[in-house]
């Protein structure tokens, strides 16, 4: 039976989300009806990874929540372990060596009527693309069911993987720091800043620093999508996908609201652009002299 067959909503721009009461995001990817959805978006493991590790983010927040209050944590490792080799052997079977995702019938219309999905599927990482999958939700179930056992004969501390470190945000680079004074004068001169504008501020900004006070843009979000473009990677350090996190934190608009990630990144061009070049300018010739 081909996907199409079965008339399920999808949406082919963004996998599907699933919460209920009985399922969280990461288990919630082992029901029957959940695996049509997302296979065909996640054929690796990225999607996968990302619910593990929210998953592993709970579990930290448990831990911290009954450990502040001298509580015993032991019976929610349990309680999260029988669930998860419950799913381990309602979903997955080994038959003559292998192992199959085959999970019991599912009425997915609704209708009183039980409908067999996926028959088996055998888990093949070289496979067709439900058997990528099968395979990769088989890994991480057994990894976060391991994790589970480890975590309870550790004498109820539980040995989770560390916690990534979120590094503090900075501002931008100017590869020669000596063009801001002259910079600063520019954008006030062109009606791109106010005058009354702080120059510490906007030399933080371009000193690896977030300022104290958001430098106000006095014209659109295409002027200053454009000019941090143009900066990237030539007047200042290029820093690829946090291009747009770090302008919010340091402009907003005239009026001091913020602007949005979504707003620079789809921002048209401005068509005069000639005074910005100036100033984008007086970074690079910094750098040459």
């Amino acid at each position: 039976m081909k996907l199409r067959e079965l008339n399920l909503p999808m949406n082919t721009d963004n996998p599907p989300s699933y919460r209920s009461d009985d399922f969280d995001l990461f288990t919630g990817l082992f029901a029957p009806d959940m695996f049509y959805s997302f296979f065909n978006f996640w054929d690796s493991d990225s999607g996968v990874a990302k619910h593990y590790d929210l998953f592993i983010e709970e579990l930290y927040d448990e831990y911290d929540r009954h450990f502040e209050n001298n509580k015993d944590i032991t019976f929610v490792f349990k309680a999260k372990l029988s669930k998860l080799e419950f799913i381990k052997e309602d979903v997955f079977k080994e038959d003559q060596g292998k192992i199959y995702y085959s999970p019991k019938p599912v009425d997915i219309n609704n209708k009183g009527k039980a409908i067999h999905l996926l028959g088996k599927i055998e888990l093949d990482h070289n496979g067709d693309k439900q058997q990528q999958y099968a395979a990769i939700l088989y890994r991480y179930l057994n990894a976060a069911i391991d994790l589970l056992k480890e975590s309870l004969t550790s004498h109820r501390s539980p040995t989770l993987p560390k916690k990534p470190v979120r590094q503090k945000l900075k501002g931008f680079t100017a590869k020669y720091p000596g063009c801001l004074p002259d910079a600063f004068n520019q954008l006030v001169s062109f009606g791109y800043i106010l005058d009354n504008s702080e120059s510490d501020n906007f030399r933080d900004t371009f000193l690896e620093k977030i300022p104290k006070k958001k430098i106000q843009w006095q014209k659109g979000p295409g002027s200053l999508s454009y000019f941090i473009k143009e900066l990237n990677g030539d007047g200042i350090i290029d820093i690829k996908k946090e291009i747009w996190t770090i302008t919010i934190e340091c402009f907003s608009d005239k009026d001091g609201n913020p602007f949005t990630k979504e707003q620079l990144r789809h921002a048209k061009r401005p068509t005069n652009i000639k005074k910005l070049d100036e100033v984008i300018n007086t970074f690079k010739e910094f750098i040459k002299e």
